[in-house]
């Protein structure tokens, strides 16, 4: 995927499907022991129907009833979700995303970042 038209330096206009730009946008979606499967299901669903450009992701995407093995097994689920469908994505966190504690918003990002379809930047 190629992640230059995302870059802001980027001087030559932007263009997508006939001057359009779809982007969804998935916030709060709390994947835990219980809803997992469901979710992800949905997302699927709208992502084939809608066929977004990119998405943006606004936080609060693991539940925080997760250990650290079932917080990264999750977010690599999610991911999935985008990778297999070469959708760029952009993720920001959210209150609950690392209030848990047994992991950091840098290991989340890092595990994100593991996706080329990540084009999120960890500052």
């Amino acid at each position: 995927m190629d992640k230059s038209i995302f870059d802001a330096t980027t001087s030559a206009p932007l263009r997508f499907n006939g001057g359009k730009l779809r982007i969804m946008h998935i916030t709060d979606t709390h994947l835990g022991k219980d809803n997992t499967k469901f979710s992800l299901k949905l997302m699927e669903h709208a992502l084939d129907r809608e066929k977004p450009d990119a998405v943006v992701v606004t936080g609060d995407t693991i539940s925080s009833d997760c250990d650290r093995e079932e917080v990264f097994e999750r977010t690599r689920q999610f991911m999935w979700l985008f990778q297999n469908r070469n959708i760029p994505v952009a993720l920001t966190f959210g209150n609950h995303d690392s209030e848990s504690g047994v992991v950091t918003r840098q290991e989340l990002m890092a595990c994100y970042n593991e996706f080329s379809c990540s084009i999120s930047v960890d500052e």
